[in-house]
């Protein structure tokens, strides 16, 4: 017996009498299964869920970073110390990134230069040393600004917007960790070289691989969409 394979009822022509679907296979060669098929309807995000998808990654990773220093923090040196150098610059990038979505005009420039002179002033208030500022905030700043503003630019021009706007978002984390701990290093210690930096590095530079893995070659092999039902 063949059924309609939109809303199930039986059918003894091509014309469901119920709902008026037009079956397109042969009702008397191939046999119809009793499970209701819906039409695939594609959907699309708007722009207001892009731009919570996207500051809530960054902030998301912000938060992932900020958890891994200060757990390695405590297990090497038993309290917090050189964790704050890692979490303040990853906030600020965080925050700038949201600022840069949800904001306009010059109102978008001046609330990211509001939150570079947060992060100089934090830095400042956890490195008790006087006249840093060429050495240390200055340098800091404008890694962070730079790469930043790379990371914008790369997910602003990608045509295809998905999860590699999270990879860019940790790889510029990960490369403002790096940044960071060489300039606090040849402060402090006149050498550079890596140490906290190394740890973040590793944890994030996997995922944000996989993650643009996940977009530029897996997702066009494979129908995502098939993978996960939606």
């Amino acid at each position: 017996m063949a059924y309609c394979p939109k809303c199930g009822v039986e059918v003894e022509s091509k014309i469901c009498p119920l709902c008026g679907y037009v079956i397109k296979h042969n009702i008397h060669t191939k046999p119809f299964s009793h499970e209701v098929m819906s039409e695939k309807k594609v959907t699309f995000l708007s722009k207001s869920q892009k731009k919570s998808i996207f500051s809530g990654a960054a902030l998301f990773f912000a938060i992932i970073v900020s958890a891994i220093s200060v757990t390695a923090d405590l297990y090497f040196d038993r309290m917090v110390n050189w964790a704050y150098f890692a979490i303040i610059p990853v906030f600020t990038m965080a925050l700038i990134i949201c600022g840069a979505l949800y904001l306009k005009s010059w109102v978008r420039v001046v609330v990211i230069i509001l939150f570079f002179l947060l992060m100089l002033f934090m830095l400042d208030y956890y490195i008790p040393f006087a006249n840093f500022f060429l050495r240390i905030s200055l340098p800091i700043s404008g890694i962070t600004s730079i790469i930043t503003f790379f990371v914008v630019y790369l997910i602003y021009k990608s045509k295809d917007r998905g999860t590699n706007a999270a990879g860019y978002i940790i790889l510029g984390i990960a490369l403002i960790s790096l940044g960071i701990d060489l300039i606090i290093q040849n402060y402090l210690y006149m050498q550079f070289k890596f140490t906290w930096s190394l740890i973040t590095t590793v944890a994030l530079v996997p995922i944000a691989v996989f993650l643009l893995y996940l977009h530029h070659i897996f997702s066009k092999r494979v129908d995502l969409k098939k993978i996960f039902h939606t």
